[in-house]
């Protein structure tokens, strides 16, 4: 559904995660329910915007009621989602902070978050922007770090065969 959706393919997306209502049945209580709000996207941009309202509403509840449980142990992934959907309906202020929630909790993918459409109302947003730098900035010094870290192993393991004759 998410390639789908990405490829501008408004009913195939549809069609996938419409199929997940069935399939939601039978989830356990502690199973994230991950997809709704990508639903409602679509119904939002298939002009059934009335149904959409209605799910992303669905699923704020149920995130937030995720949240309190005591049943998910990380709902870093629920404070995205609902940044996501804040954003999407101009909730920008509420959006942001969920945001920052999301990335206190350890969630910040910096891939989704720049192909994600419910963050297209607020790319511009110099908090926004802030956020996503610092990430970015983040990001990279822990990639210099694992780097560094590689070739210091690589550089033992060379020194490790030169001093061990070869049989």
């Amino acid at each position: 559904a998410w390639s789908y959706l990405l490829n501008g393919q408004l009913q195939p997306a549809y069609d996938s995660w419409a199929g997940m209502a069935e399939l939601e049945q039978n989830y356990h209580p502690s199973q994230r329910i991950f997809y709704r709000h990508r639903l409602a996207y679509v119904l939002w941009q298939l002009d059934q915007k009335e149904e959409a309202r209605k799910i992303f509403e669905e699923q704020r509840v149920l995130l937030r009621k995720n949240i309190e449980s005591d049943q998910i142990t990380n709902t870093a992934g629920e404070y995205y989602d609902l940044a996501g959907i804040n954003a999407f309906l101009g909730n920008e202020k509420l959006a942001l902070n969920w945001l920052e929630q999301a990335s206190e909790e350890g969630f910040f993918d910096l891939e989704l978050i720049n192909i994600d459409p419910l963050f297209d109302n607020i790319r511009d947003h110099e908090q926004y922007q802030a956020m996503i730098q610092s990430r970015q900035a983040k990001w990279e010094r822990q990639n210099r770090r694992m780097d560094t870290g590689r070739e210091v192993v690589r550089q033992k393991l060379h020194s490790l065969e030169d001093k061990v004759p070869m049989v």
